[in-house]
């Protein structure tokens, strides 16, 4: 999903609970990920490239 677009979903109507487990969650599998190199690596490249791509 590029920016500016909407996914139709009202977060404000998402419970508190709700929202704090899904980013307890996500926050726990986003810092599993990183823990391996190559996905670093991956992730640099990728930074890189649309750093670069947005410059044009």
């Amino acid at each position: 999903m590029s920016a500016g677009r909407s996914s139709g979903i009202d977060v404000s109507k998402i419970p508190k609970p709700d929202v704090k487990n899904l980013s307890r969650t996500t926050l726990a599998a986003t810092e599993r990920f990183f823990e391996d190199p190559e996905n670093v690596r991956a992730f640099e490249d990728w930074l890189k490239n649309r750093r670069y791509q947005n410059a044009e």
